[in-house]
């Protein structure tokens, strides 16, 4: 069966092709104000300093970190990095473990489209006296940075539940028969930590060649090198099924397809027909009901999928309705259609779940030590 060179596949092609031809110029545009600096600036958050939907977001991880015997040491963030972030520690005096919940939001604005992504990752640590440590983490988004000799991470994408992250790390640590070190309890301890590993960090991926320092800031920057495995991950289907949750995927993909499939085999001839037994054009009505069916695909999509909507939109609603019913030279670019319903409706459900935002701590003047630059 021949793949007509349609609107909507002209419009996938053309997409393509801007990500990988437009793209290194917007990042090159760009990298000064996504710097990673050498040194971090953290800043320790205390109740007053939380948002009534902050408070109720790590509410609910206190409560599920508790039943482990978990609680909280402190919270705080890094002010100097690109977009804004929120981290809670915790740790269980009965264990030589801490637990961090990271939330991470960046809005960004690209020709005038905005996009805003909000992403919450669990992550259970154990350090060694060999100084190497044991990583194991819940985040949905493959790194794409090399992963040190130092650090051995357990990629648990699809664990939500903090008590089942908690089995797997203490499985994994029983296993290396090494020395585990206590963590930190306070603000002090636990940021000097973070900031010696993000030193470790950086001294390798610049070493890796995946950053570079820019003589300019002092700061480092990604490298093209980077780059390229982003644009190569998110155009990959089968990275984003491994680590998206199953449930979610399938619902996009089984009413991503069946509403478009529906709408040609019967509802859309069933609307012509209607139209023109009461003397109205049938293909308007024809076209009306399959752009309603693109769009409720789109939305269904975008809600449950949401991350990148345009790929999943054109394989849902174009080239696996294609192979059901066949390519065709549409009146209308439907899927193009079903994939801009997609980012909206994807767009609005993730500034829903944005809950960082830049407040003052109302605290005693002995509290103002707390931004600290490590040196």
């Amino acid at each position: 069966m021949r793949i007509l060179a349609d609107t909507d596949l002209l419009v996938f092609l053309y997409t393509l092709g801007r990500a990988i031809l437009v793209s290194p110029f917007n990042l090159a545009l760009s990298r000064s104000r996504r710097a990673v600096p050498k040194k971090l600036q953290f800043e320790e958050i205390f109740p007053e300093g939380l948002s009534d939907e902050q408070k109720k977001y790590l509410d609910g991880y206190d409560r599920k970190f508790a039943e482990l015997n978990y609680q909280p040491t402190t919270t705080y963030r890094a002010t100097n990095l690109f977009g804004q972030n929120l981290i809670r520690s915790y740790a269980n005096p009965l264990e030589p473990v801490h637990a961090i919940v990271m939330i991470v939001e960046v809005t960004v604005n690209v020709s005038g489209v905005v996009s805003s992504a909000h992403s919450c990752t669990l992550e259970f640590i154990t350090r060694f006296t060999d100084d190497t440590f044991l990583i194991t983490r819940n985040m949905q988004r493959k790194t794409l940075f090399d992963d040190p000799p130092y650090r051995i991470t357990q990629e648990c994408p699809q664990v939500s539940n903090p008590a089942e992250l908690r089995r797997r790390h203490l499985a994994r640590q029983e296993k290396l028969k090494r020395n585990p070190i206590s963590p930190p309890s306070d603000f002090t301890g636990t940021v000097k930590l973070a900031q010696k590993g993000h030193e470790r960090f950086a001294a390798f991926q610049l070493e890796r060649g995946a950053y570079r320092v820019n003589p300019a800031t002092d700061c480092y920057e990604t490298t093209a090198k980077i780059h390229w495995r982003g644009v190569r991950n998110h155009f990959n289907p089968l990275l984003h099924v491994q680590r998206f949750p199953r449930w979610r995927f399938a619902t996009a993909a089984l009413l991503g397809i069946a509403l478009p499939v529906l709408a040609s085999l019967r509802m859309a001839p069933a609307a012509a027909q209607h139209a023109q037994n009461l003397g109205l054009l049938g293909l308007m009505a024809s076209g009306l009901v399959m752009l309603s069916a693109y769009a409720v695909a789109g939305s269904v999509i975008g809600y449950f999928v949401r991350s990148s909507n345009f790929l999943w939109s054109f394989i849902f609603t174009y080239l696996a309705v294609g192979f059901i019913i066949g390519f065709h030279n549409y009146p209308l670019p439907y899927s193009t259609f079903a994939a801009s319903i997609a980012h909206v409706v994807a767009q609005s459900a993730k500034r829903r779940h944005l809950i960082l935002k830049r407040t003052t701590p109302s605290v005693p003047v002995e509290a103002q030590k707390q931004l600290v630059l490590l040196k």
